[in-house]
């Protein structure tokens, strides 16, 4: 399948394709934990947990629905950004000779920015560790190397998985290899139980556990298109709804302002104070149907980038027509910067006055202070408006970037975090549309969705005022 400059990191998590099935035999049967869904409570970073339930119809009660803050972390030193491109490799000559390939990621860039991380508990008894939460991925593991990872500080806040110290642990010792560029991670796939703090929801789940690792911060959450498209195995979505956790494979994605508000994914549903109106479906094109096997991801088309200056004049940057096609982007909570056409950025350049510097487009700070957007638009009746402070990135040496970079490729078109946090996105595998808003923040009402395909085109967001 992320995303920071560091946002949501580096991992590029190749695939391996020969899994076995998430169960390795007779597993051991965790001892009972309350399944609860608070309504009110905390959460695992002291917010509020899930309050005021409803489901797309509007009726109250207690839904299936899981709400979860996202940590959102400065880095205070350069570390690896990873930036996707697909390739096909040869793996293997199989028994009669037939080559066996994969899809993978390569590449690598230095990077600098946030850095979003979730906390779950591993085991029984539970093991605390950081994970990135990664669109553009489809599989989870554990356990940086943090003796070469980009920041060793950074690393070790973010825990280790022990699985000799949990007895629900089992393996058939299948190896793993992840690769991203100059990165790297390898190791042993386990099974154990996977509890999502102060929720004690858990499930039971097959994942990575590091033995050796390259760049990487953490480990990452794989949220990408699981089972039916990319892997053999329930990925951590399909088994939130194999163990009744959510109604269907769906969440949505708010990334709040830098340095603000509480970024957070919500499981199964989604939080109407955190965009107004209706949320607008952008179909993932191609089709997940035409899309490479074993390699289907959220990719979208991209029809317009304008900006807003701050005196409200509209400055056209690229739109889709007769001559000139959609831009394919993908989605990717795993990407920090966006990465666009060298025309689109080379225009952006100039409408904002920045200038090239170390492979990056340096811009002048103050411009993130101004009351202007930048804005991508989807089809006929959506645009979504990331404001100036969320599209450009002020880095830790009181520099700031322009929140694109050029792609490198014609297929390695990016919508990464500096798009998202301006944006409300639920990634809906049920009818395989991503639906956007523009993100705003009144507060918290999660509704439930996922009961039938298409349920949150229903769920008006809250107005501002409310």
């Amino acid at each position: 399948m992320g995303s920071v400059t560091s946002s949501l990191i580096y991992l590029l998590a190749t695939l391996s394709l020969a899994h076995a099935d998430a169960s390795y035999g007779p597993h051991p049967q965790p001892e009972p934990r309350s399944i609860r869904r608070a309504q009110d409570g905390k959460g695992p970073l002291g917010g509020r947990a899930v309050a005021n339930v409803v489901n797309a119809s509007g009726e109250g009660g207690e839904g299936k629905v899981l709400w979860y803050p996202l940590k959102q972390e400065a880095l205070n030193e350069t570390v690896v950004r990873r930036r996707r491109r697909l390739v096909k490799e040869v793996v293997s000559e199989g028994s009669l000779g037939k080559r066996q390939s994969r899809w993978t990621w390569k590449h690598m860039d230095d990077f600098r920015g946030y850095l979003y991380t979730m906390e779950v508990e591993v085991g029984d008894p539970p093991q605390a560790v950081r994970l990135t939460p990664d669109t553009g991925s489809w599989e989870t593991w554990v356990n940086p190397k943090c003796e070469s990872a980009a920041s060793v500080p950074l690393c070790e806040m973010n825990g280790f998985y022990q699985p000799a110290n949990s007895k629900l642990a089992t393996t058939n010792n299948e190896p793993f290899a992840f690769g991203y560029g100059s990165g790297f991670a390898t190791g042993m796939y386990y099974v154990d139980r996977i509890y999502f703090r102060d929720e004690d929801v858990g499930i039971t789940q097959k994942f990575g556990v590091a033995l050796d690792s390259g760049y990487a911060v953490s480990g990452i959450l794989g949220l990408g298109y699981g089972s039916a498209y990319n892997i053999n195995y329930n990925n951590i979505v399909d088994s939130l709804v194999s163990h009744s956790i959510i109604n269907g494979p769906i969440y949505s994605v708010a990334l709040a302002p830098i340095g603000a508000g509480t970024s957070e994914i919500v499981f199964g549903g989604v939080n109407l104070a955190r965009y107004s109106g209706y949320l607008k479906p952008v179909p993932v094109w191609p089709p997940v149907d035409e899309q490479p096997e074993n390699w289907v991801h959220f990719w979208v088309n991209l029809t317009s980038v304008t900006i807003t200056a701050p005196s409200g004049k509209l400055l056209p940057i690229y739109a889709a027509g007769r001559n000139t096609k959609p831009i394919n982007a993908l989605v990717d909570t795993g990407v920090t910067y966006s990465y666009l056409p060298p025309a689109v950025v080379d225009a952006l350049a100039v409408a904002f006055g920045a200038y090239r510097e170390v492979n990056e487009w340096k811009v002048d700070c103050a411009v993130r202070d101004m009351a202007g957007t930048v804005n991508f638009g989807f089809g006929d009746d959506l645009v979504v408006h990331v404001p100036y402070s969320d599209f450009f990135l002020w880095l830790q040496d009181n520099t700031c970037t322009l929140g694109a970079q050029k792609r490198e490729e014609e297929d390695d078109s990016m919508l990464g975090d500096t798009f998202l946090r301006g944006a409300y996105v639920v990634y809906d595998q049920m009818t395989n549309n991503l639906w956007m808003a523009d993100y705003k923040d009144c507060g918290s009402q999660v509704a439930e969705v996922g009961r039938t395909p298409g349920d949150p085109g229903k769920c008006q967001g809250l107005d501002d005022a409310a």
